[in-house]
């Protein structure tokens, strides 16, 4: 999958051709995001669509799950906080670490209900939350998901 962030005009055009396996993300007032799946546009048929998208340049912004997880894991605040929970509800930290791994095929709400459980039993400084946030974004993850991790 790959996802490119469009303006509304841009989005507009493409919702009135109808495409197939398009995901319209709502990414902010006036932008919006595609995924696309890696050869969706190479059948014939999808000529003009891969016209119109190569015509707008657009760059690949898909999420970096990956150096996202690295910056988390080599963050010495979420380790200590990790360590805390692991001795008051020892449970809990695997379970972040398995609702991370679903985010993409089962959505949000698992993901935030365990990581706001961890945050509490932590008592993770909002300072930390806000920190952990701007990776997110520069990682390009999901604005919803920032959202959680930042506590709003």
């Amino acid at each position: 999958m790959k996802t490119y962030l469009l303006s509304d005009e841009q989005v507009s055009q493409l919702q009135a051709l109808n495409m197939p396996n398009v995901q319209f993300i709502p990414c902010s007032n006036e932008q919006g995001a595609i995924e696309v799946k890696e050869n969706e546009f190479d059948a014939p048929e999808f000529s003009l669509h891969k016209a119109l998208l190569d015509s707008w340049n657009l760059s690949d912004i898909t999420a970096d799950w990956d150096g996202f997880n690295a910056a988390m894991l080599a963050d010495p605040a979420f380790n200590t906080y990790y360590g805390v929970v692991l001795q008051t509800a020892p449970a809990v930290p695997p379970s972040v670490q398995a609702a991370l791994t679903q985010v993409e095929s089962h959505g949000l709400s698992g993901f935030g209900m365990v990581f706001s459980l961890f945050c509490t039993i932590a008592n993770v400084k909002q300072s930390d939350r806000e920190r952990w946030g701007d990776w997110a974004v520069d990682s390009r993850l999901h604005p919803e998901f920032v959202a959680i991790i930042r506590g709003f």
